[in-house]
């Protein structure tokens, strides 16, 4: 029941000191995770990214110093909203891995 309650609040993200004390910094994933909850988290050391839990859509927080949630590009065929083609069932995600930007060569988050 308790995991429920929590995945129910887990579209908006709080920072907290060393100590437990909350630090007025938040980032909210807005109205689209709000209403289907969030499957799957995956932290870095800058950042975070999630996946929607009926869509598989991806968002992520890229920096923390500055906490800005982005929606990245659905990927073809995954989650309820892709489909595969042919009306064939589309694919859901197991797990995700992330490879922070300064392990690639784009420079960005991969």
């Amino acid at each position: 029941p308790s995991w429920h309650i929590y995945r129910l609040l887990l579209h908006q993200v709080y920072f907290y000191s060393l100590h437990g004390a909350r630090i007025p910094k938040a980032v909210s994933f807005g109205p689209q995770l709000e209403a289907e909850c969030i499957s799957h988290v995956s932290l870095y050391s800058d950042g975070l990214v999630v996946v929607g839990a009926s869509s598989s859509q991806l968002w992520a927080v890229i920096a923390l110093q500055e906490p800005r949630a982005t929606r990245l590009p659905q990927i073809p065929g995954l989650g309820a909203a892709g489909g595969a083609a042919g009306g064939d069932e589309s694919l859901g995600i197991s797990c995700i891995a992330v490879l922070e930007p300064r392990y690639t060569l784009s420079s960005g988050l991969e």
